[in-house]
């Protein structure tokens, strides 16, 4: 007979072993989405916070808030843009003395609307 047959008792748990680690995958990849939520959560808190203060600068579509998280601005135009105006932000920026080129970008839709974040 060719070699022998492996024993259930291994195959058990050569499939639990399988499994254990697809879950400790899965349970990773949960956990870091959590983790990413509860900072946007937190960054969101923040702006939302610095918003209510009185603003550094206003350009025809952007008011300008200095945050503990960046340099924020809030979209004041009526018309909501279809994608994040970074460019239309860096050029307005300029209008404020604020040069944000070399900076970071992300963007965040806080109770107050749509918030472009320049940091470093």
């Amino acid at each position: 007979m060719g070699g022998d047959p492996k024993p259930r008792t291994f195959l058990w748990n050569q499939a639990n072993a399988t499994k254990s680690l697809s879950s400790l995958q899965e349970q990773a990849k949960i956990t870091m989405l959590v983790h990413m939520s509860s900072t946007n959560l937190t960054i969101n808190i923040l702006l939302e916070e610095a918003l209510n203060e009185p603003d550094i600068g206003t350009t025809s579509r952007f008011r300008w808030h200095a945050t503990a998280v960046g340099i924020a601005a809030l979209w004041i135009n009526s018309a909501p843009p279809s994608t994040p105006p970074f460019e239309d932000a860096l050029k307005e920026g300029l209008n404020v003395g604020l040069d944000l080129s070399r900076e970071e970008r992300e963007f965040h839709q806080v109770e107050q609307g749509l918030v472009l974040l320049f940091h470093s």
